[in-house]
């Protein structure tokens, strides 16, 4: 069995970490056990005894407010790399971006949908 390296981990770590900000442009996303794991074993491998971005981006993800939950959610991921010595590249975060672009547009054609079969339903009752 091959055993993963620290930094490997790491890097799986940020990467669900990014996921979890794609989710976060849509939605406040739920906190559960799977992220708080993350952000732990993130925290145990910080050269910076702060915590907070850890803290404030648990607590960012699920703020209400679209604007408020993206702005501080991305500042404490960039806080969080920077803690764990990894760099955020601008390429890291155009693919975040990328994939919440077409997370967003599939709800939306979801959503046209269902409004379509709703409105072809309330058409076939006349």
């Amino acid at each position: 069995m091959i055993r993963l390296s620290d930094a490997r981990l790491v890097v799986m770590a940020l990467r669900s970490l990014e996921d979890v900000l794609v989710e976060c442009d849509m939605r406040a996303v739920p906190r559960c056990l799977k992220l708080r794991v993350i952000l732990a074993y993130l925290f145990s491998r910080s050269r910076s005894p702060e915590r907070w971005p850890f803290d404030r981006f648990w607590q960012a993800i699920a703020n209400e407010q679209p604007n408020d939950r993206v702005a501080n959610a991305n500042a404490c991921s960039n806080a969080i790399y920077s803690a764990v010595g990894e760099k955020r590249s601008q390429d890291r975060v155009e693919e975040s971006e990328r994939k919440a672009w077409r997370e967003r547009h599939r709800l939306a054609a979801m959503d046209r949908a269902t409004r379509q079969a709703a409105t072809n339903d309330d058409n076939d009752r006349v």
